[in-house]
């Protein structure tokens, strides 16, 4: 639920930033406890992509494609995040020094374990891609 809102309310005010430095004030304030916080965070991910699906709309192919793909990126990552974001939000604040900073830590590993997942997967597409230019390139010799 909370990546649901973490998403809606970027979504709303167009900035990951602006829903991260709320959500952290109001942690440290004991108003909400971190373990909220983190999906929130988490979910802004999503969110922070509709500024460039909306600037999109109007320009060329390219970049409704590069925006599309940000936004299944993050989407990728959350949903891969989502079925443990809750005991992933709990380490997160057991690791950090105090609750505030287990938001930035959380979403800082997040993004870092995004980062690998797509050089990973971007690896074993790359080849697949080479093979195939290759196979199409043979047949179009003979």
């Amino acid at each position: 639920m909370g990546a649901l809102a973490g998403m809606l309310i970027t979504a709303i005010v167009q900035s990951s930033s602006i829903t991260t430095g709320l959500s952290i004030p109001l942690v440290q304030q004991s108003l909400m406890p971190a373990t909220a916080t983190i999906p929130i965070v988490i979910g802004a991910n999503i969110g922070t992509t509709v500024t460039a699906l909306v600037a999109s709309t109007k320009m060329h192919k390219t970049a409704r494609s590069v925006a599309v793909a940000n936004l299944c990126f993050n989407a990728f990552g959350v949903l891969l995040f989502l079925p443990f974001l809750g005991s992933f939000a709990e380490i997160a604040v057991e690791w950090a020094a105090n609750p505030g900073m287990a938001a930035a830590w959380a979403q800082l590993i997040f993004n870092l374990v995004m980062v690998l997942a797509v050089l990973l997967l971007l690896r074993i597409f790359c080849g697949r891609l080479e093979s195939l230019s290759t196979s199409a390139s043979h047949a179009a010799a003979a």
